[in-house]
């Protein structure tokens, strides 16, 4: 009777032994997808912070374009301002002018 007893709480106690074994294999597995989560929350961070940096970059580019054209907007206005002149001091023809000989 005795080892009967001593036989029903051995298997008791592998029972309990198993139980908790299973209840950690459990919390490693939960710990395991907080990792994954954790991990895909990084990476998608990751992601969005590469995308802002292309839009900056997009941004900066297109600043550069914009800076170009006003660079090439005053090299015509320049230009316009020198035949301008051109034709005035053709006109006048005075003495003072530089380019009067071309016209004269």
């Amino acid at each position: 009777m005795l080892l009967l007893l001593l036989q029903l709480l051995l298997l008791l106690l592998l029972l309990l032994l198993l139980l908790l074994l299973l209840l950690l294999l459990l919390l490693l597995l939960l710990l395991l997808l907080l990792l994954l989560v954790l991990l895909l929350l990084l990476l998608l961070l990751l992601l969005l912070l590469l995308l802002l940096l292309l839009l900056l970059l997009l941004l900066l580019l297109l600043l550069l374009l914009l800076l170009l054209l006003l660079l090439l907007l005053l090299l015509l206005l320049l230009r316009l301002l020198v035949l301008f002149l051109l034709l005035l001091c053709c006109y006048c023809c005075c003495c003072f002018c530089y380019y009067c000989f071309y016209c004269c």
